[in-house]
């Protein structure tokens, strides 16, 4: 085979696969020539005794480099040993998410009562102040939801703190979470605001793109609002995807004490080629806190005909489901940190 398809070959081969191959005693000279390219290219050494095999030139030798250690982790381990590590330790991730789910909650309930009062100011006043009544809403809609993010980014600060805890062998309790976070408060809000701003953006970039390809582009005249939202949701999954490139930064400022800058961009580093771990942790996630969140209303409708259940109660019902689903990104973005930056930390005495 040409040098080149060799090239191209190896290319195309996960960071496994590399590895893997490396350690076969069937590759030409020239085979093993292009492979060690191609692993330094991509930063990966390989411990090799010279001696084994004829090489083409001097072998690499050293440990395997971070991200090469983490991309040995399948997605389906990496999973099971976020979960096993939520399970573990299921009532201090339960306290340190409380507070934020309260607080979003608190909020959103009181933006909807004054966005319910200006709806009926609304139906008293003119078409003059219509346009403005409509952006108070608007805008106390968006505030609600703007302190529910910030409460719930704190929280995953909280999480990363007890996770860099858990990982060290110390001791990992919420007041010692909540002085880790305070020590570096204003870097974790700084970073917090600007997640927020990404997420917004992607859901504001989403409803447009979606819009405007499915009316000049599918359907024109023939619009359907499921398949609407079907566009826009998968627009939407898509850039959430990318902006969990950035999960990584919120564990880098905690606990590997980075400006914001330098965050985002060891997240970017770090995430690199885990594009499946990602998804399925975003995946489980959504969906499970979307199931959760839906479920009492489910459950309402289903018993509507023999009992009503009130809509405080229900609402309540929904964001402690919500509760308890997420953690789950948080704690899988603190440990996939903790496994690239620091590949011997150990969890309970197991290493991860």
């Amino acid at each position: 085979m040409r040098t080149a398809d060799l090239d191209g070959t190896y290319r195309s081969k996960s960071d496994d696969e590399l590895i893997i191959l490396s350690q076969s005693d069937g590759l030409s000279a020239e085979a093993q020539l292009v492979l060690h390219n191609e692993l330094r290219r991509r930063g990966i050494v390989i411990d090799a005794d010279a001696s084994d095999r004829e090489e083409p030139e001097p072998t690499l030798v050293g440990k395997l480099s971070q991200p090469a250690v983490a991309a040995t982790y399948a997605a389906s381990e990496f999973l099971a040993a976020v979960t096993r590590i939520y399970r573990e330790h299921f009532v201090l991730f339960l306290k340190l998410t409380l507070p934020a789910v309260a607080i979003g909650y608190v909020a959103i309930i009181l933006a909807r009562q004054e966005g319910r009062e200006l709806a009926r100011e609304l139906l008293r006043q003119g078409s003059v102040s219509r346009n403005l009544i409509f952006l108070k809403v608007a805008l106390i809609n968006n505030a609600g939801q703007f302190i529910g993010g910030l409460a719930s980014c704190l929280s995953f600060a909280t999480i990363c703190a007890a996770i860099g805890r858990i990982s060290s062998g110390r001791v990992a309790h919420v007041s010692g979470c909540v002085r880790e976070v305070r020590e570096h408060i204003r870097p974790v809000l700084r970073l917090s605001l600007l997640l927020i701003a990404l997420v917004w953006l992607v859901i504001i970039v989403s409803g447009l793109v979606g819009a405007g390809f499915f009316f000049f582009v599918v359907t024109r005249e023939r619009a359907n609002v499921v398949e609407l939202q079907a566009i826009i949701l998968t627009l939407m999954c898509c850039g959430f995807l990318l902006v969990s490139r950035f999960g990584l930064a919120m564990p880098a400022v905690v606990l590997g004490n980075c400006k914001v800058r330098s965050a985002m961009f060891r997240s970017n580093e770090l995430t690199e080629r885990r594009w499946l771990t990602l998804a399925v942790l975003l995946l489980k996630s959504v969906l499970g806190g979307y199931v959760s969140a839906m479920l009492p209303f489910w459950v309402a409708i289903w018993l509507w005909r023999y009992v009503q259940l009130p809509s405080w109660f229900l609402t309540l019902s929904s964001y402690l489901g919500v509760t308890l689903v997420e953690p789950f990104m948080f704690i899988g973005f603190a440990l996939l940190y903790v496994r690239m930056s620091s590949p011997e930390a150990t969890f309970s005495g197991v290493q991860v």
